[in-house]
């Protein structure tokens, strides 16, 4: 009888324990995400990161190497604290404009924010990129129309 009732409170014990674990926030969020997967060779793409954390300590985030298969056209950050009591909260929001250098399959890799001794890390993205589309028509070959205006002077 104590034997089932020692057993009984003791995995109580463990399920309340592991539910108050999982009720925890996280410290922080990490995401990576681009606009579209799949890009001709003369379009760009955007690619974002977006950092969430409970603290108005700012991370420290290490990104793969974006020039590697892509120019880069454009980057930026932008950044918003809260302060409020007992509760800070941090956004970060990285964004690129890229091209891709060449036609084929490539991965932005993983980026890694340090974060109160924690590494975290985004999924890595796949880009297929396709050849460049080519114009209905190339303007060299536009017809020349003459000018209804031709041989008037006034």
């Amino acid at each position: 009888m104590f034997k089932r009732i020692f057993l009984f409170i003791s995995i109580l014990f463990l399920l309340i324990f592991f539910a108050v674990i999982q009720s925890e926030p996280a410290d922080l969020e990490v995401r990576g995400s681009v606009d579209k997967n799949k890009v001709a060779l003369n379009e760009t793409f955007n690619f974002k990161i977006d950092i969430s954390a409970d603290s108005k300590s700012t991370p420290d985030i290490k990104l793969s190497d974006l020039k590697k298969n892509f120019n880069v056209f454009s980057s930026g950050q932008s950044q918003r604290i809260s302060l409020g009591g007992d509760q800070n909260s941090l956004v970060i929001r990285y964004e690129f404009i890229l091209q891709p250098k060449e036609v084929g399959k490539f991965t932005i890799g993983e980026v890694e924010v340090k974060f109160k001794g924690k590494l975290y890390k985004t999924e890595p993205i796949d880009i297929e990129v396709m050849p460049a589309e080519k114009p209905e028509f190339l303007p060299e070959q536009l017809e020349e129309e003459p000018s209804s205006s031709e041989g008037i002077f006034i």
